[in-house]
């Protein structure tokens, strides 16, 4: 590392006490700190969730990255000394010290990653057993009544309507709307309030890949 990034390192070094809050959840500001000695703890709703204490971590990148609020709080657990970088340093900072610059590169495509594979996960642990969205897809096209609102769903899913407005452009007879609203409200897809009524995703991904290759309505 050159003579003049290790004097602006050295300029930036701070100490905090054990105890000592180094930014809270809800914070506006925009510092990000690189941790030398000790070790910090990070808490989000008063619940510690994770302690880092391996020298050269960073704290509190995203909220100086991304321009946001502190999403969580940080403490010193341990009297640390560490490295202060303010926003409108930021970008000096790494000028002259570019190996940090593209370690905290790394971090960020690491964490990605990992949340990738997270989101992965969590869809496969998702995935319910086909059958029971099959079950609820057959009652969802039980008779033509349902099969039309079925094809009216499919057209607006994501959108609010009126009432009034579903019932006049849905052709069935006024009496079948209330079990259709009964089954539809049942698996998810929509809901009413008050005079409206919303036509939610559905969240079962098996009733979900039905609906949407569903060839429509017998005629």
């Amino acid at each position: 590392m050159a003579k003049n990034a290790r004097d602006i390192l050295r300029s930036l070094e701070v100490t905090f006490a054990k105890g000592q809050i180094i930014f809270a959840e809800g914070d506006k500001s925009r510092d990000f700190y690189i941790l030398l000695g000790g070790e910090v703890e990070i808490r989000k709703n008063d619940r510690t969730i994770a302690v880092l204490a391996e020298p050269d971590s960073y704290i509190g990148e995203m909220s100086t990255l991304l321009g946001t609020n502190r999403t969580a709080t940080a403490v010193a657990r341990t009297d640390c000394k560490l490295i202060k970088v303010p926003e409108e340093r930021v970008a000096d900072f790494f000028a002259h010290s570019p190996s940090l610059g593209l370690k905290l590169a790394r971090l960020l495509a690491r964490r990605l990653n990992e949340m990738n594979d997270r989101y992965e996960k969590m869809l496969v642990e998702k995935v319910p057993d086909a059958s029971a969205g099959q079950n609820v897809f057959e009652k969802l096209t039980a008779n033509s009544n349902h099969r039309r609102f079925l094809e009216f769903y499919r057209e607006h899913m994501g959108q609010t309507l009126t009432l009034r407005d579903v019932m006049i452009r849905v052709e069935i007879p006024s009496s079948e709307f209330n079990r259709i609203f009964m089954t539809f409200g049942m698996a998810g897809l929509i809901e009413i309030n008050e005079r409206q009524i919303t036509f939610n995703n559905a969240e079962d991904l098996s009733l979900r890949h039905m609906i949407l290759n569903w060839t429509g309505r017998k005629r």
